[in-house]
């Protein structure tokens, strides 16, 4: 299996693999190069492809995207790389096919080779893709590549598992993107159209400059901003967001509302432990947040404060999904909500 994550955080994508293996249980062994952003996989005991489905993709927070291996080719030039990966693919062509890569440095110079064999791949079958197994070629260089497949319904639906955004107009920083992403891959399509409709409040903590804020708002929520700093001029115009000069750590909502939302930089214990305090007293039922990551022992952190937050709400039915996302960088983050 090859799993794709942020460069720099392969062992602790691998550690985490391994942890979710022995829980299953099974044996199993993995390989990576630091700063390469792709975990290779070996499960001994089932086969790859048990192991797969054992193993729920959700539940994975370093993980971007992940695929069983069929095969390993390499060739002289891409002509016969096009040749071999047509062969490896049998009839597993059509429209759903994805020619993807690492996130590194090295690899992004190779998008206009994916773009070529994606094209040519997908010319050669008219046949659409219908079943759970979604072809995948995975390049490592401009002479390697892996081929397998996702499975559907466990896998991110976007290619290498980063979603194609664009930064709104009048954004007034980029932290628009990180919530946006955050939103397409820790929620589903029915809780997106259930929980962010138009007239849901919401409370933005450590607001400024109001990006979270403002992308909240287009979305037609109502948002109370949270910060002693001056929001972005297009941000304080808006109708939908009041703005209050007030401490993110003891701000009080005068009711109840739908959402909290939090991405105050600070240390992450401390800011689990503010957002437990909203779920446990009933200010919010959901809660997106930041928690900013150690220079060591992420994962191990992070479950840690997770933790903190669940036994602190005290409550069966909260539940959890965190991600490390592509527009993250040493942070996760993370959705909590009752069931």
């Amino acid at each position: 299996m090859a799993l794709l994550c942020r460069p720099g955080f392969e062992a602790d994508c691998a550690e985490e693999i391994k942890k979710r293996s022995k829980a299953n249980p099974f044996t199993s062994k993995t390989f990576f190069e630091n700063g390469s952003g792709l975990v290779v996989f070996f499960p001994q005991t089932p086969g790859a492809e048990e192991a797969y489905r054992k193993v729920s993709f959700r539940d994975l927070i370093f993980c971007r995207q992940w695929l069983v291996v069929t095969r390993i080719l390499s060739a002289f030039d891409k002509q016969q790389l096009l040749e071999k990966i047509t062969e490896a693919l049998g009839t597993c062509g059509g429209e759903m096919l994805e020619v993807i890569f690492p996130d590194n440095a090295q690899s992004r110079q190779f998008s206009q080779l994916a773009r070529f064999l994606e094209n040519k791949l997908k010319s050669a079958s008219d046949a659409v893709d219908r079943t759970e197994r979604l072809p995948q070629v995975c390049l490592l260089d401009e002479k390697n590549v892996l081929v397998g497949y996702r499975v559907r319904n466990n896998s991110s639906p976007f290619p290498a598992g980063i979603p194609r955004l664009r930064l709104p107009a009048g954004a007034p920083s980029r932290s628009a993107l990180k919530l946006e992403e955050a939103l397409q891959v820790l929620l589903d399509e029915e809780e997106r159209r259930r929980y962010l409709r138009p007239g849901l409040r919401a409370v933005d903590l450590g607001a400024a400059p109001g990006g979270w804020s403002l992308a909240l708002a287009r979305r037609g929520l109502l948002v109370t901003a949270i910060d002693r700093a001056r929001l972005a001029p297009l941000v304080a115009e808006n109708d939908l967001i009041e703005h209050l000069r007030e401490d993110g750590f003891t701000y009080r909502p005068p009711r109840p509302v739908e959402w909290l939302f939090c991405d105050i930089i600070d240390q992450p214990t401390r800011v689990a432990i503010r957002v437990s305090e909203w779920l446990r007293r009933g200010w919010c039922r959901r809660a997106l947040f930041n928690l900013k990551l150690p220079m060591k022992k992420r994962l191990e952190q992070v479950k840690r404060d997770l933790g903190r937050l669940h036994q602190a709400v005290g409550k069966k039915n909260l539940q959890f999904r965190c991600r490390q996302l592509y527009h993250d960088r040493r942070e996760v983050t993370c959705y909590a909500f009752f069931e």
